[in-house]
């Protein structure tokens, strides 16, 4: 594949460059490819190994990324025609020089190898806390954890137990019980031990805060009761009731509904309704209309004091109703810091979170100077998994790169984004490809539109599910705001005409006999009919207990197979057995 990325004689710095690319078309081998550039040209300022940082999100991904560079390079020196066919355009170094260099470039990482920076942000991170750990009243020797599992474990059973016995802190238990019963569904079990859901909600609460960018609410803005708001916002309905009524015009259906809720004072699903907005009938000749139109504009006042007040009604209301779990959680910050300094471990979340608080602007040399040189280059992989906190973080240290004449690089695409679980917001890419983030770098974004890797009948299947069915099923923007809905993907050329997709729905089967009888003839068909083999085949299931299913209709067919599932050790007896004898001797 050909590469998009400038000659180093055109390259302008500071640079802020965004790369869009779906799925299988080159964006790791462009971001590698950039990598290269950095580092091999003459032409770019501050580019020595300490100088250029690239950053990914998983460990096996900043290894693959480093294998390729150093792959790329090898290959390069000893004239490879493909390499070279794709570096040369990208730096103003003629071949037999660009094969020298290279193999310098080479040797100098090999001879100092912890000075290139392929790491994934969570390391990056712990490494500029460790560097800043003495600002922050930690040693540098402290350790930071992962799975902050027992520390918090730990923490809420020494806070449960000051909640217990301090009286001014057992209204906040009362409170706190009162919320989690209250949430309940109608269906569930009533709450007798509430220990482990507080457990559960209190630490579910402390992860989401800490990978927030913003603060926590204290106060609302009013200041007026719950009830105050509840009764202001059914007395402007009723009188907007009443100017329907008035009017003459027939009363739509979905309005009669929103009038039942109020008369029946839930003004929680009056707020629900939409239909509030749309209280009578158009009529249909010329004259119904006219009205129609004239009474919309006296409604409009009103229409508008509701929803300024249910806006209002909507923050105060939860305000209130998550004061008592807001001021459990920053009672619960103070017992982890207190438990994480006592143990010398400090949680990966937490470190996010103070270096988001440390780091500023005019903090940023101070940084530098503890990680002992200066960042003049970021490179970034999967983009839209950045959390706000990372971005937040991140983004002093990019503006003084791009203010100094160095390059923010980033690659990724807002339809990939998967960790939402560890709180990654793919508005963040959005909004950098929109907004001016770094007035000394406008975004410069570029589009990968070619797919390498799939053959043109899944593409096909791919742009009938997320242009035509996502958007019918999935309300709001979000289809295409994320780029679902209005992507364009072209299939590169040798890949035209191929590719099979089926869809199959079974009826439900507890036995799920359809389902094993089905994967076994596909397999027999590739495999007898077809001409691939078995090495040739991957079976994706939802969950690890469908693994299971599926081993169990492979292994009673005689089809050799391997199972990842039976692959992780973390499910083995033996290993298990072993952790168990490491905690005793501990």
């Amino acid at each position: 594949m050909a590469p998009i990325l400038l000659n180093d004689t055109e390259l302008r710095f500071p640079d802020f460059t965004i790369v869009s690319a779906s799925a299988g078309s080159g964006k790791t081998h462009t971001l590698t490819l950039k990598i290269l550039q950095l580092l091999l040209s003459k032409k770019v300022p501050n580019n020595r190994l300490n100088n250029v940082l690239a950053m990914t999100f998983t460990r096996n991904a900043a290894a693959e990324m480093r294998q390729r560079v150093l792959e790329y390079l090898k290959k390069a020196f000893h004239g490879d025609n493909t390499i070279l066919d794709q570096l040369s355009p990208l730096v103003s170094i003629n071949r037999p020089d660009l094969r020298i260099r290279c193999g310098e470039l080479l040797e100098t990482i090999l001879q100092d190898y912890s000075a290139f920076q392929v790491q994934t942000i969570d390391s990056f991170m712990a490494r500029v806390f460790r560097a800043s750990a003495l600002e922050f009243g930690y040693s540098p020797s402290i350790e930071i954890v992962l799975n902050n599992a027992a520390i918090l474990d730990a923490a809420f059973d020494q806070f449960a137990r000051e909640l217990a016995t301090d009286p001014s802190k057992q209204k906040l238990l009362e409170e706190l019980t009162d919320i989690y019963i209250e949430s309940q569904n109608t269906s569930s079990k009533y709450i007798w031990d509430p220990y482990q859901k507080l457990s559960d909600e209190v630490r579910r609460l402390y992860n989401t805060l800490s990978a927030q960018s913003k603060d926590i609410l204290t106060t609302v803005d009013g200041g007026h009761h719950v009830s105050t708001l509840r009764k202001e916002l059914l007395d402007v309905f009723h009188e907007l009731t009443g100017l329907v009524r008035n009017s003459g015009l027939e009363m739509s259906r979905y309005f009669e509904n929103a009038v039942a809720a109020a008369q029946g004072g839930d003004v929680d699903k009056l707020i629900e309704l939409k239909s509030v907005h749309k209280p009578v009938k158009t009529g249909k000749s010329k004259e119904e209309k006219e009205k129609t139109e004239e009474w919309s504009r006296r409604f409009l006042p009103l229409l508008d004091r509701f929803d300024e007040l249910a806006g209002e009604y909507v923050v105060t209301q939860a305000y209130h109703f998550y004061r008592p779990s807001i001021e459990a959680h920053n009672l619960f910050r103070g017992t982890i810091d207190r438990m994480m300094r006592r143990s010398g471990q400090v949680q990966l979340p937490d470190v996010n979170r103070i270096l988001r608080h440390f780091i500023s602007e005019e903090i940023v040399p101070q940084v530098y100077f503890y990680l002992g040189d200066t960042i003049s280059h970021y490179l970034i992989d999967e983009f839209q998994d950045t959390a706000p906190v990372q971005w937040e973080t991140l983004k002093p240290l990019f503006a003084e790169a791009l203010s100094k004449q160095g390059s923010l690089f980033v690659v990724g695409d807002t339809k990939q984004s998967i960790y939402a679980f560890r709180h990654a917001d793919w508005r963040i890419m959005k909004s950098t490809m929109e907004d001016n983030v770094f007035p000394s770098a406008p975004p410069h974004v570029l589009e990968l539109k070619t797919n390498y890797r799939s053959f043109e009948k899944i593409l096909d299947f791919d742009k009938t599910v997320f242009h035509t069915v996502v958007p019918f099923v999935v309300d709001g923007e979000a289809p295409r705001a994320s780029g679902l809905s209005t992507f364009e993907q072209n299939v590169n050329e040798i890949n035209r005409n191929k590719g099979y997709v089926e869809v199959v729905s079974f009826e439900k089967d507890e036995a799920q006999e359809q389902q094993r009888a089905k994967i076994l003839d596909i397999i027999r068909d590739c495999c007898e009919q077809r001409g691939y083999r078995y090495s040739d085949i991957t079976i994706l299931t939802p969950k690890n207990e469908h693994v299971v299913a599926v081993s169990g209709w492979l292994n009673s067919a005689h089809i050799r197979f391997v199972s990842h599932s039976s692959l992780d050790i973390r499910g083995r007896r033996v290993t298990g057995d072993i952790l168990a004898l490491l905690r005793f001797l501990d």
